[in-house]
């Protein structure tokens, strides 16, 4: 059965002469095959409708109404069905599928300049378009495997969205609801999940999953305005949410790991955040969340990027950044590493790195694990380094005054150090180094203007420093085996 209907037809065509209506439609439709059916509608001025259909059970659907409308429909293979509907002006929508493919696109009636464009290419493949109540809005979508699935919805101005699908059983969703967004997704992998949601102005959102990103998730909600979200996934079973509520933020994420999580939530404004995590690993999580101002935080590797047997997975970060213009970086060069950042003071920096990663590319080359940093910065304008290197040991850096620097060190080679420095006080400045095994410092400073350093060179030593008041000066060097120490002066806590 080959069914057509069409209505609407140009009055040019119908040899009446009507300048005054300006009405210019046209519309052909060729069919071949079996139990075809098209249905085209067309009204008012300059409205152009092409279908061609090839093959058995394809199903076509048209409706233009208001001026200057296009729509190109194109289906070869069976069981294909597409309907467009254009309702506002200087509307372009192009379908061309060749599967058992079903699109669907609504271009709502306030909309000017739209312009979609549905390529499908394998079989069970689904689109679906809806663009309304703006003006010079874009999307592009193109599926060329099988059973994937994209919706583009679009009401607000000068939104783009651009949908890229190959592999299999992947699904892209995009919604912009406000003005000046665009949006680019990129599927290569398999099974992926893709959904962006913009509901305010001027955002960009771009997502690419690798061939090599089977199973893998994303999430992308901006709320704010002006922000940028950027996501690169390249393995298996990853999973990354971008949460932009403020202004102003920038995001990035790349995972290179499989069964990894990386979360960044923004809800102040003109944040960056960054995070990495390394190729040839798994099991690495980052969560960043930045509620205040102006603030950076890179997570700069979890893992490390080459081949071989190096124990760098399931690391572990978090940076909280509640106050503003704070820095915060982090590298895990490291197995079973775990880091922890809570900025809640003014101008605060920390640099923290967990891990040995120097000798890599050995072929018997394993990087430390189980080493751990925690920092706490209440205050404002205090500086934090953090390098350990060592196996199974720990840092701890508590900083609630102000202007305070503080340096941790614990050497390649060493197990199971441990390093604890409070300065609750103004000004103060500390150093610990370890290299060795099993030693244990303890540090503690209030008042101002306080110094101390401490030095173990060996195993099984311990040292404790307590100062309080102003201007006192403590040094400890301990070398060789089960040295222990303990200063205090001034100290009133």
């Amino acid at each position: 059965m080959k069914k057509t209907i069409l209505t609407g037809v140009s009055v040019f065509a119908l040899g009446l002469a009507a300048p005054a209506l300006a009405q210019e439609n046209k519309s052909n439709v060729n069919q071949s095959g079996d139990d075809n059916a098209a249905e085209v509608s067309q009204s008012s001025q300059k409205n152009v409708s092409n279908v061609n259909q090839r093959g058995d059970e394809n199903a076509a659907q048209v409706s233009q109404t208001r001026e200057r409308n296009n729509s190109n429909v194109f289906q070869d293979g069976d069981l294909n069905s597409a309907a467009v509907a254009q309702g506002g002006r200087d509307g372009s929508s192009n379908v061309e599928q060749t599967g058992t493919n079903a699109a669907s696109v609504v271009q709502g009636s306030a909309t000017r300049d739209a312009v979609s464009r549905v390529r499908q290419n394998g079989d069970d493949n689904s689109a679906q378009v809806v663009q309304d109540r703006g003006r010079d809005v874009a999307s592009y979508v193109s599926q060329t495997g099988s059973d994937q699935s994209a919706a583009v919805f679009q009401s607000g101005t000068n939104n783009s969205s651009a949908i890229s699908q190959s592999q299999n059983t992947n699904s892209a969703s995009v919604s912009q609801l406000a003005h000046d967004n665009t949006s680019n997704i990129q599927q290569s992998g398999e099974d992926g999940v893709v959904e962006v949601f913009q509901s305010d102005e001027d955002n960009n959102s771009y997502v690419r999953q690798e061939a090599n990103s089977d199973r893998s998730e994303v999430f992308v909600v901006q709320s704010g305005d002006n922000n940028r979200s950027t996501v690169i996934q390249d393995d298996d079973d990853s999973s990354t949410t971008h949460n932009q509520g403020g202004n102003r933020n920038v995001a990035y994420t790349d995972q290179g790991s499989s069964d990894s999580v990386s979360t960044i939530n923004q809800s102040g404004n003109r944040n960056e955040a960054s995070v990495v995590q390394g190729d040839v690993s798994e099991g690495q999580s980052s969560l960043i969340d930045q509620s205040g101002d102006d603030n950076k935080a890179q997570v700069a590797r979890q893992g490390v990027d080459f081949q071989g047997p190096s124990g760098d997975d399931n690391n572990s970060s978090v940076i909280v950044q509640s106050g503003n213009r704070n820095v915060g970086y982090v590298r895990q060069d490291a197995g079973d590493s775990t880091h922890s950042l809570n900025q809640s003071g003014h101008r605060n920096y920390s640099a923290t790195v967990l891990g040995d990663a120097s000798e890599a590319g050995d072929s018997t080359f394993r990087v430390p694990s189980g080493s751990s940093a925690t920092i706490s910065q209440i205050g404002d304008d205090n500086r934090s380094n953090i390098t350990s290197a060592g196996d199974d040991s720990s840092v701890f850096v508590s900083q609630l005054g102000d202007d305070n620097i503080s340096s941790v060190v614990q050497y390649a080679g060493g197990a199971n150090n441990t390093a604890l420095v409070a300065q609750n006080g103004n000004r103060g400045e500390a150093s610990i180094r370890q290299n060795g095994s099993d030693n244990t410092a303890e540090l503690f400073q209030s008042g101002g203007f306080n110094r101390t350093w401490i030095t173990q060179t060996g195993n099984l030593n311990t040292a404790s420093v307590a100062q309080g008041g102003r201007g006192n000066a403590s040094s400890i060097s301990q070398n060789g085996d089960g040295n222990s120490a303990v200063v205090s002066q001034n100290a009133g806590f």
